[in-house]
């Protein structure tokens, strides 16, 4: 056995399959700690992401109903007053003219809706024409969904920064369980007088130069 590696018997118990002794050294016991720590951050990740794919289908689901009930608004508005210039054009003989409206923008920080009402000529539906912007402020309905979603968003920006800590912490498990590896054989040497000088060797590092017994190993 390697001088300072420390073996524990673990025995199986009476009627257990193993027929042989273990020996489990520290390295050991902190793969063991590294594996469970590992896969709580994964079972942690995976929630996380099944989290994510929910609120992120809510938050689409949510602005199409935003977009469908803006369409809605859009072909229910009430342009009287384009309608009744369009009568007096007629009259006035100028043709024959159409009322349109048109969705230009879902506006979200102000919950309303920019629409274009404008005359056409009806045998031209492309010709030069008289419009106005109209602004038009969300629903109930509308309102509803977009707290809703606005609350979803605040959701998933929280869920991405827990998900960022966790790969965060996975990235750095070779380095956790290399630092309870070093704590553990540090307690291990501490216990015998040739342990603390070798210690004390290990704690010039980043004082002088590297310890005398790595220089002889190099």
């Amino acid at each position: 056995m390697p001088e300072g590696k420390e073996l524990t018997q673990v025995r199986p118990a009476a009627g257990g399959i193993l027929g042989l002794t273990t020996d489990v050294d520290k390295a050991d016991v902190v793969a063991i700690a590294a594996v469970k720590y590992e896969e709580q951050l994964e079972k942690a990740r995976t929630a996380i992401t099944r989290q994510l794919e929910d609120l992120n289908r809510q938050i689409k689901e949510g602005e199409e109903a935003v977009r469908q009930d803006s369409a809605l608004a859009a072909k229910g508005y009430d342009a009287a007053a384009e309608k009744e210039l369009a009568r007096a054009l007629k009259e006035a003989g100028f043709g024959t003219f159409e009322v349109h409206v048109e969705l230009t923008e879902v506006v979200e920080a102000k919950q309303q809706l920019e629409l274009s009402v404008s005359l056409h000529l009806k045998s031209d539906r492309y010709s030069s024409s008289l419009s106005r912007r109209v602004q038009v402020p969300f629903g109930p309905q509308s309102k509803q969904t977009l707290k809703a979603v606005k609350a979803a968003r605040a959701s998933v920006a929280a869920l991405q920064g827990r998900l960022a800590e966790v790969h965060r912490k996975l990235s750095n498990i070779p380095q956790v369980e290399r630092k309870a590896r070093a704590r553990l054989a540090e307690t291990a040497l501490s216990r015998t007088e040739e342990g603390l000088a070798l210690l004390d060797q290990i704690n010039t590092v980043g004082k002088d130069s590297l310890p005398q017994f790595m220089l002889e190993s190099k």
